[in-house]
């Protein structure tokens, strides 16, 4: 169970980085995405 949890932790955290990485690709500066990523508080 725990090893399964781990890895849902994993793919949510991935996702988070998948979304900025496309963000970024869409367009959006690097300044701003570090901006939003600070204020999330990750």
């Amino acid at each position: 169970m725990n090893e399964k949890l781990s890895v849902l932790e994993r793919i949510n955290n991935q996702n988070g980085k998948i979304g900025y990485l496309i963000a970024w690709m869409m367009g959006v500066p690097a300044s701003i995405l570090l901006i939003i990523f600070l204020i999330r508080g990750h």
